[in-house]
């Protein structure tokens, strides 16, 4: 993509009316050429280049490429042919170019519209019911019909990717513990407790590994030091829609702890062989006092928002391509056959809005990901994660950034230029809101779409839109 000036950035945006448009703006940019404004007259897909006293006269009627987008909330599937096709005449009557589609139920958010039939005569339309999908097809025809371009969210409400379609299993993960303190010097036979968190669904947890090590006799209360602020170095969920910490400090020099408060790297053992699947553990234990840690992990409970009920279900895992691949097959495959020749010249982009699902630090195979993308098993630092030193705390700070760079690069790779790639495949594009909170580099996660998209709020001086703008600059 050419680069774009962000003051042609804004200067374009005033233009075109308000920053629900500026993935059209950046788009059109990226194929027309840098130094010029959007197409305003000529031939398609060509510029000619107006004087500013021009404008005026040539805004009314803009080419096709150029004409602003909006939002086209679709509230709790309460949705009739006749509203679909009064929309979008009146739509095209005042030059509006293309619609970006999104079931919400706005109802949690003080905005409640009353459910049918107090609004229409019929019962609203279940997200991704034949019923719902019939009318889905039906405004594809008739934007066809009218020379107007559609994207459609991914899912349901406004963030992420998610659905009833996807499994505690599919869902986000997250890395939890329990600790059980031991004597050493004899033969251990327990079960140790099963790690839980008030996140999990449906009592969903898949054990880890367990890992040993003598308890350091330091620390304020016994058992070493305590790294501070571990949940955000970690990306740890800190609340169901708490995102990653983006001002995270490090340092040049990390103070030296005293012995009896950290945990040698070579002391750490891996007992994983030694717990059945009950969780009963038998362990010849060294003499000493002891710390064994049960690592799990579970779902995040992270849900897609705001929904309607139909279309309501967990956020999917982000660090997984097969969950992707799945999310992606649950919708908009779907609607994509559903639609045929459509796809790719009515329904153009699908789109991933802001990201408000808080953040997750464990996909099944993260281990040998891990593996790979770093160069050594992570499972005799996993003592980090939970807090506690391994070795130094350099050692243990440089782990964490390992831990979550591979995080970033996982969820770039695997959710945010797949889902493009799938898009790729139908002939769409991908838009993406990539900022604010993202447990990933925001260049790298919002550089993967096709159409970067901010935002702004009229009762706000500051917007999403330099986001944004950054990344159409670095890609």
């Amino acid at each position: 993509m050419s680069q774009v000036s962000r003051r042609d950035f804004v200067k374009w945006l005033s233009w075109a009316g308000g920053s629900a448009v500026a993935c059209d703006i950046l788009a059109s940019h990226a194929a027309h050429g840098a130094g010029h404004p959007p197409t305003m007259a000529g031939e398609a897909g060509h510029f000619q280049q107006l004087p500013i006293d021009d404008l005026a006269s040539a805004f009314p009627t803009p080419q096709s490429d150029a004409r602003p987008w909006v939002y086209w909330f679709w509230i709790g599937g309460n949705v009739t042919r006749a509203g679909v096709t009064a929309d979008l005449e009146a739509m095209r009557r005042v030059g509006i170019g293309g619609v970006l589609i999104m079931d919400v139920s706005l109802r949690a958010w003080g905005q409640g519209v009353p459910p049918a039939p107090c609004v229409n005569t019929a019962a609203p339309l279940p997200f991704m019911s034949v019923s719902w999908q019939e009318m889905f097809k039906f405004a594809c025809s008739e934007a066809h019909r009218l020379g107007l371009k559609i994207n459609m969210a991914n899912d349901a409400g406004w963030m992420g990717s998610g659905g009833p379609w996807v499994t505690p299993a599919m869902a986000m993960q997250q890395v939890i513990w329990s600790k059980t303190l031991v004597q050493g010097g004899r033969r251990l036979d327990q079960v140790l407790p099963q790690p839980s968190s008030d996140r999990m669904v449906d009592s969903y947890y898949r054990d880890i590994a367990v890992v040993a090590f003598p308890t350091p006799p330091g620390g304020a209360a016994g058992g070493g030091a305590r790294i501070a602020n571990i949940q955000a170095l970690a990306d740890s969920p800190r609340g169901y829609d708490a995102g990653a910490q983006d001002d995270l400090r490090t340092s040049s020099g990390w103070p030296a702890l005293p012995p009896d408060q950290v945990v040698p790297r070579r002391a750490i053992v891996d007992i994983s062989q030694h717990m059945d699947r009950r969780g009963r553990l038998v362990w010849d234990v060294p003499r000493g006092r002891w710390t064994v840690l049960r690592f799990g992990h579970t779902t995040t409970g992270s849900h897609n928002t705001p929904a309607p009920p139909s279309g309501r279900g967990l956020e999917s895992d982000k660090l997984s391509k097969k969950v992707t691949d799945w999310q992606f097959h649950s919708q908009m495959g779907k609607l994509i056959k559903d639609i045929g020749t459509l796809a790719g010249e009515t329904l153009v982009s699908t789109h991933i809005d802001s990201w408000e699902s808080g953040v997750q630090n464990w996909t099944p195979t993260f281990r040998e990901d891990f593996n790979r993308l770093r160069g050594y098993d992570p499972l005799p630092y996993l003592p980090v994660v939970t807090g506690r030193v391994v070795e130094n705390l350099e050692v243990s700070q440089r782990f964490l950034w390992d831990f979550r760079q591979t995080i970033s690069e996982l969820l770039v790779e695997n959710y945010a230029a797949r889902m493009r790639d799938l898009a790729a495949r139908h002939g769409l594009r991908l838009s993406i809101e990539g900022y604010f909170g993202v447990p990933a580099n925001e260049m790298d996660y919002g550089g993967q779409a096709v159409e970067p998209m901010g935002e702004l709020w009229s009762w706000q001086e500051a917007g999403a839109y330099g986001a944004a703008n950054s990344v159409a600059e670095m890609t």
